[in-house]
C-alpha cells in the first residue's frame, strides 16, 4: 500500500502529492561585473555533478535596484542569459538589440546579482 502526503485544494485536485516535483538549490554565484558599459559583458560557466541529479534550473536576483532619472526605480534590467550542458552551467550577458534598447531607452542593462542554481 502506498503512503506519503497529499493536500487538497478547495476544489478537490491535489495541490501536493507524490508526483508533485521540488527544487533543490545547489549553490549560487556572485556576479559582480566591471565598470563601464562595454565591460559588463561577461560570459561565464560553471561545473557542478549535481546537475546530473534532475533538470537543471536557475534563478536571477539583482544585486539593487538602480534609480533612474528622476529617482524612478529601474524596471528594465537585464538578468544573464543561463543555458545548462551537462553538468556545466553558463551564463552571459550578451550585447545585441535588446541590450542597446534598455541602455537607450531606460538607461539600464547587465547588472551585479546572484545567480541561484538546482536541480528539481
Amino acid at each position: 500500500m502506498a503512503s506519503g502526503l497529499e493536500v487538497y485544494n478547495p476544489d478537490s485536485s491535489i495541490l501536493v502529492g507524490l508526483s508533485t516535483y521540488y527544487g533543490r538549490v545547489l549553490g549560487h554565484i556572485n556576479i559582480v561585473l566591471p565598470y563601464g558599459w562595454a565591460n559588463r559583458f561577461q560570459t561565464r560557466s560553471l561545473s557542478d555533478p549535481g546537475f546530473a541529479l534532475g533538470t537543471p534550473f536557475s534563478f536571477f536576483t539583482p544585486a539593487k535596484a538602480s534609480i533612474g532619472a528622476g529617482g524612478n526605480s529601474s524596471y528594465c534590467y537585464l538578468c544573464p542569459r543561463v543555458t545548462f550542458q551537462g553538468t556545466t552551467l553558463y551564463w552571459a550577458y550578451i550585447s545585441d538589440a535588446s541590450t542597446t534598447f534598455a541602455y537607450r531607452v531606460f538607461g539600464d542593462g547587465p547588472v551585479d546579482g546572484t545567480l541561484f542554481y538546482g536541480v528539481c
